[in-house]
């Protein structure tokens, strides 16, 4: 994403993807369910993946980080429930 790999210029393209992946998680309007869990465990899978990274910025928090992961398990727990429970209401997350 920075540049950092040689021979690979920096690509602002990918600067805000997990946040955007976060906010599909919850307000998408198109996402499907099983699209939303995979995006929940994407997040979740980058932010294990640079644990170190966050909890050694200035700007971030080991809160911060927590709340994260917890409410993507959140999202996901609740999808499934309503989906085991309430088959005939649409699952609104937002």
């Amino acid at each position: 994403m920075e540049g950092r790999v040689e021979g690979y210029p920096r690509n602002p393209t990918l600067l805000g993807t997990k946040t955007l992946l976060y906010v599909e998680i919850f307000c998408s309007s198109v996402a499907s369910l099983r699209c939303r869990i995979t995006y929940a465990a994407t997040v979740t899978h980058f932010l294990v993946i640079w644990h170190d990274h966050i909890l050694h910025n200035e700007r971030l928090s080991r809160e911060t980080y927590q709340d994260i992961v917890i409410s993507c398990q959140f999202a996901v727990i609740l999808i499934c429930y309503k989906r085991d429970n309430f088959l005939e209401k649409n699952v609104v997350l937002s």
